[in-house]
């Protein structure tokens, strides 16, 4: 199955992170050539079997993946303690 979602540019993604972590601020960088992959991708036959897949929007999906990584981190150095 595929799973469509949104076509975004490294430059997007970053100003996402950058917004929701300021102090991350030019820590961030990306150069080269743009991966070459299929951004179009057919989502119908997933959706065939499971008719609500939710769809989460870029900046919630960012934020939601940073606070678990921080919750990660967290723990594990309250467990270097």
């Amino acid at each position: 199955f595929n799973i469509e979602g949104w076509v975004t540019s490294m430059g997007e993604l970053v100003n996402a992170l950058e917004k929701l972590r300021p102090e991350a601020q030019g820590f961030i960088t990306f150069s080269g050539p743009q991966v070459p992959v299929a951004f179009r991708v057919d989502g119908s036959q997933l959706r065939s079997k499971i008719a609500r897949i939710p769809r989460t929007p870029l900046q919630e999906g960012i934020r939601k993946t940073v606070e678990q990584f921080e919750r990660l981190r967290a723990g594990q150095a309250a467990a270097a303690r």
